[in-house]
């Protein structure tokens, strides 16, 4: 494994220089084909992902990547399946108010839910560094005694 810190830093590097470069070319945002979902393709959100998995495979060990790849895989499946239901049940009253489900949830997963940015990944890094960073300082204090 590489230092975590490099990797890091290269990671938000290449972030930035994407960036730049689709910008500069005019390279934007685009609604997903299937209008039902009314969600946005970003190709910043491809070049977050794949970086993201690289780097997390340079500085964690493989069965963390793992359990990694499906937990985010599953949360991007439920995000579409979020997206798809409150498409379909549109506009509800409950408790003699209305809600917007078509508007609510995918206003959720662009505001709050930061599932396609780099924040998934760095606080992954992050939580595994903690753990197995006191599990192994937990090991050389059972070794010293």
């Amino acid at each position: 494994m590489k230092r975590a810190a490099n990797v890091l830093v290269i990671y938000l590097l290449s972030l930035l220089i994407f960036s730049l470069i689709f910008s500069w070319l005019g390279i934007r945002s685009t609604y997903l084909p299937m209008s039902e979902l009314k969600t946005v393709l970003s190709p910043m959100m491809a070049v977050t992902v794949i970086g993201g998995f690289i780097s997390l495979k340079y500085t964690v060990s493989p069965k963390s990547l793992y359990i990694f790849l499906v937990v985010y895989i599953f949360l991007w499946i439920f995000r579409f399946f979020m997206l798809y239901l409150a498409n379909q049940i549109g506009e509800a009253t409950i408790f003699s108010r209305t809600f917007r489900f078509d508007l609510i949830i995918p206003n959720y997963y662009e505001n709050v839910s930061r599932i396609s940015t780099p924040l998934p990944f760095i606080l992954f890094w992050f939580i595994n560094y903690l753990f197995t960073n006191q599990l192994s300082n937990t090991t050389d204090k059972e070794k010293t005694l």
